[in-house]
């Protein structure tokens, strides 16, 4: 019984899996496509083609007839929301089974491996892909804190990527790990309330933009699949999410350290489990590679980067500046246009 109900909820964990990430993409992109001159007869088109997963299929079709250059953004977009979504539930589902020792006799174990393994490697290249995007919406070739063309770029290239992979692994391990040793409802909590305190972040910098109210709440829970797992653009802080990139280093480290404390008090649970091996691996390189994000984190964003960080952030002020002086001259037009009492 409790074998058949394990199964069915990892086939419910998968399906969501697979189905989730569309939809929270064309959650995310619709808001980003209503802004500036773009209308809703343009966002919903494009919010649909995500939400079925056919956004890729698309651009190539149109790269291909019309030469157009494929809005890469919402590809990278939609892969980060798979991070949290599908990568998540098959590494928590497929480690739990190989812990556990739940696997029915016979079952081939090597296709769980290589499944798993796709789950942590698959997404290696992210964050290298997600440095080099450019153009609309977020226009984040302006606030890139590196300049490709420099001198010894390679080398901190090169740092930017163990830095972004390390990121990625140690939270897909922590989530598969918390998975295992409190349960579902745990890390659904965890994950909550990791998310509330990102949108307070992000609703630092979105409410200040002369946007309505239903918008603003739009682009910052959109941001929340996006940014569930991993923290793209850290090194392009784009004035949209300047307040979260100056202070996700710190929330990330306060965020795996209670994940530790949540694993460690079942610590009794965890080594009754036949499958030690696989969990003492997953445990040692998950530990590991948190130990190279957090050192690398320091060394890039407080020693290379500094002069950098700096001044992406008073760029950033300076935008929100001048979206306060839009928002306070439209405000004036709009009571200026507003009857006297008493005019006919």
């Amino acid at each position: 019984m409790a074998l058949q109900a394990g199964r069915i909820q990892a086939f419910a964990l998968l399906m969501f899996g697979l189905i989730a990430p569309g939809i929270a993409e064309a959650f995310t992109s619709y808001p980003k496509n209503m802004l500036g001159d773009s209308t809703k007869a343009r966002a919903l088109p494009i919010a649909m083609r995500f939400a079925f997963n056919v956004d890729a299929a698309y651009d190539g079709w149109k790269y291909l007839r019309e030469d157009l250059e494929p809005v890469w953004l919402g590809v990278f977009g939609i892969r980060q929301a798979q991070l949290l979504f599908c990568n998540v539930p098959t590494l928590a589902v497929n480690l739990s089974l190989l812990v556990s020792g739940t696997l029915e006799p016979g079952a081939p174990t090597y296709t769980v491996y290589a499944s798993t393994a796709s789950a942590l490697f698959g997404c290696h290249l992210l964050g290298a892909l997600t440095h080099s995007t450019k153009g609309p919406p977020s226009n984040a070739e302006k606030y890139r804190v590196w300049d490709a063309d420099a001198a010894g770029v390679g080398w901190q290239f090169t740092l930017m990527y163990i830095y972004d992979n390390t990121s990625i692994w140690y939270r897909l391990i922590m989530c598969a790990l918390l998975y295992i040793a409190e349960g579902i409802m745990v890390t659904f909590a965890f994950l909550a309330f990791s998310g509330a305190f990102q949108a307070i972040l992000f609703w630092e910098t979105f409410s200040q933009m002369p946007l309505p109210f239903k918008r603003q709440l739009q682009l910052t829970t959109g941001q929340l699949t996006e940014y569930g797992i991993f923290d793209a653009n850290q090194f392009e802080p784009v004035a949209a999410i300047c307040v979260y990139s100056r202070h996700c280093y710190a929330f990330r480290f306060i965020q795996a350290c209670i994940a530790i404390c949540l694993i460690s008090r079942s610590h009794d649970k965890l080594a009754a489990y036949p499958g030690q091996t696989e969990l003492w691996i997953m445990a040692a390189m998950s530990s590991v590679s948190f130990v190279l994000w957090a050192s690398l984190g320091y060394f890039l964003q407080f020693r290379v980067f500094a002069n950098e960080f700096e001044d992406m952030r008073l760029k950033a002020q300076a935008f929100f500046s001048m979206l306060a002086e839009m928002k306070k001259k439209k405000i004036e037009a709009a009571k200026t246009a507003e009857p006297t009492p008493g005019s006919s």
